[in-house]
């Protein structure tokens, strides 16, 4: 009697890690994220903020930081995520908030869902290759 032995499908890996951001329809990966599908990489090794990304923030948080109203409005650094739709987060660097609009009970461990009056993202290590702009672009 033959016994069949079903050999195992490969499943893809999936790596949510390595997407830098969804927006406007569009999923962004990290610069490298090829990499680490192909086993060259490790994700770790694609996901940290380099020198030139953590000098560019430092410098933009200082300006705003010393220039805003501080009793009037919020800054947030440090990546913030802000959840503006379905399959809609985006990862910021810097963000600005009036403290009317973001009130203490709205900060918690999960996105922001409300819009700031800016939004700053320092993409150094996004990859754009093979990606189409969303139309409601403001690049």
């Amino acid at each position: 009697m033959e016994t069949l032995i079903e050999t195992p499908k490969k499943t893809r890996r999936s790596f949510p890690e390595l997407v830098y951001e969804r927006w406007g329809g569009v999923t962004y990966y990290r610069k490298g994220y090829s990499d680490v599908l192909k086993n060259q990489k490790k994700p770790a090794d694609i996901m940290g903020a380099g020198g030139l990304q953590s000098f560019v923030v430092s410098y933009i948080h200082g300006v705003i930081f010393g220039a805003i109203d501080r009793q009037t409005y919020r800054l947030l650094i440090s990546e913030p995520g802000l959840h503006i739709g379905t399959k809609e987060n985006l990862a910021c660097d810097v963000m600005v908030y009036e403290r009317a609009v973001l009130t203490n009970d709205k900060i918690t461990t999960k996105y922001v869902d409300i819009p700031p009056l800016v939004a700053i993202e320092v993409g150094v290590k996004v990859e754009l290759k093979n990606t189409a702009l969303p139309s409601s672009s403001c690049v």
